[in-house]
């Protein structure tokens, strides 16, 4: 495929490529591939080179078998009993595969599904495979979305802040040091062994050392999720992290903020004070960019708002 791509020019003379070949969990390689061609492709360009085709069995038979028995899935139920989806050639009442969600699934027609399984979305997080893996049907709607998002470590941490009271003294990352998952219930247990924990005669403290996902800061609110759950003990909910000295916090990055568990930005405001004394709008505004997208103030917005008419003073002239 390279010599192909490379050698050959089939998109037209290129500048330069890069590749990564990489194995799924069954060895399978494939490979990506990033070209930089001479004459870049237009959109108007876009069907004539890519195609999403059965090939034509005459023109090229070889490549329709290829893609009829290796990338095809289906007929299946009754018009092929034989396919290896099916399971001992039953069809499985409303879905037709047996593999939880390898293969495609048919689902009821419930003209009234999306509109309210957009809502849960909205409201509880869910994830659109959800709905494209068939978990939604006409029966179960309203109980899937009561039910809310599915339960992970982090809410059954909560849940056991809530019922334990050694528990709600623990950080996150501090659970598994005495307690244990027990991924059949989704749940924390106590341990069984290991030193007991000071003044907490029933429960033990083992020398595992729990950790949590690293997360990088360009996903903001997932890093100041993580920032709080590495400084408050015992939290009960997500609310309960976003809650300081009473008040509930929009957003995890406005809860570090006011814990003080971000830098200042003093320095940013002086600059751009100092700036706006003597550079032209249009400099200022370059200025604030590069702050914001370089140098991660704390509180972009903070600085926005001190700022915004000294970086708009030309565009309110021009508009007058």
């Amino acid at each position: 495929m390279l010599r192909l791509l490379t050698k050959e020019s089939v998109f037209g003379e290129m500048q330069c490529y890069i590749y990564s070949v990489e194995w799924q969990k069954r060895g399978l390689p494939h490979i990506h591939i990033l070209l930089w061609l001479e004459d870049k492709i237009k959109p108007t360009d876009v069907d004539s080179i890519i195609s999403a085709e059965i090939p034509d069995n005459n023109a090229d038979p070889y490549l329709y078998d290829v893609i009829t028995t290796t990338m095809l899935h289906g007929p299946c139920g009754p018009l092929n009993p034989r396919q290896v989806c099916m399971k001992d050639g039953q069809e499985l009442s409303t879905t037709i595969c047996s593999r939880n969600s390898n293969w495609p699934r048919r689902i009821p027609s419930v003209p009234s599904v999306p509109a309210a399984f957009s809502r849960a979305r909205r409201q509880n997080g869910f994830c659109l495979q959800a709905w494209s893996a068939g978990h939604f049907t006409a029966d179960n709607i309203a109980e899937r979305v009561q039910q809310g998002p599915p339960r992970t470590k982090l809410t059954a941490f909560f849940e056991l802040c809530k019922n334990d009271s050694f528990a709600a003294t623990l950080l996150y990352c501090d659970v598994s040091t005495y307690y244990t998952w027990q991924e059949s219930s989704k749940s924390f247990q106590c341990r069984k062994q290991g030193k007991p924990a000071d003044g907490h005669a029933e429960v033990f403290e083992s020398d595992v050392v729990g950790t949590v996902y690293t997360v990088h800061p360009s996903n903001a609110e997932c890093f100041y999720l993580h920032l709080l759950l590495h400084q408050i003990h015992g939290p009960t909910s997500f609310a309960d992290l976003k809650t300081v000295d009473g008040e509930l916090c929009e957003t995890f990055r406005e809860a570090c903020q006011r814990r003080g568990l971000l830098e200042s930005d003093a320095h940013w405001f002086s600059a751009l004070e100092e700036a706006a004394s003597s550079q032209l709008p249009r400099q200022l505004r370059q200025l604030f960019a590069v702050v914001i997208s370089v140098c991660a103030p704390s509180n972009p917005r903070s600085l926005f708002e001190a700022f915004r008419e000294a970086m708009a003073d030309d565009i309110l002239l021009q508009l007058r």
